[in-house]
């Protein structure tokens, strides 16, 4: 529940955003954004499927033609490149289904049509910021080492940490992807 009320509000950040608004959105509609945040969530689960499943069922014919070791190469090979996909497509799937609705999440083609080498920059510029906070995140988590109370400030903090780089993220994609509209 937690995940969607937060992929809800992210979903109010692209939308506020591709309205050339500079105000963070209003927790007063927690109907949207419980309604936006279970949507998304169910249209991502689709899209993990379609591209997960066939994986599943194809190296399940691989593994039975190959040994081991190349099934798990090859498994994991896919696994790679299929996340690095999705680290691309996602984000502007995301805008798009802000924009669009549901079905938009979906638009393949006009998504891929928006990638360009800025917006792999601006993910790449996001990955090194949340690698950063990670790090930051390690280094404070000998604070953990404090029973109950060094654990709470850690969570608490990096749940705040976190929530702030996906507002900052998801508002970077929205603006790029204003750019390209």
């Amino acid at each position: 529940i937690v995940s969607i009320v937060i992929m809800g509000y992210y979903i109010g950040v692209i939308k506020n955003t591709l309205e050339g608004l500079d105000t963070l959105p209003d927790w007063s509609n927690l109907g949207e954004i419980l309604r936006d945040g279970a949507l998304y969530i169910g249209a991502l689960f689709i899209l993990l499927l379609v591209v997960y499943l066939p994986a599943i069922l194809l190296l399940s014919i691989v593994g039975l033609l190959f040994d081991w070791a190349t099934t798990t190469l090859l498994l994991l090979l896919y696994v790679s490149v299929s996340l690095i996909a999705l680290m691309i497509y996602v984000p502007l799937a995301m805008v798009n289904f802000a924009k669009k609705g549901f079905f938009g999440f979906f638009e393949v083609v006009d998504i891929l049509k928006k990638i360009s080498l800025e917006y792999l920059g601006i993910l790449l510029l996001y990955f090194v910021i949340g690698c950063i906070i990670t790090m930051v995140l390690g280094i404070l988590g000998v604070i953990t080492l404090i029973p109950i109370i060094g654990e709470m400030v850690y969570y608490v903090l990096g749940g705040i940490l976190s929530f702030i780089y996906g507002i900052m993220l998801y508002r970077a994609v929205a603006k790029y992807y204003l750019e390209r509209d």
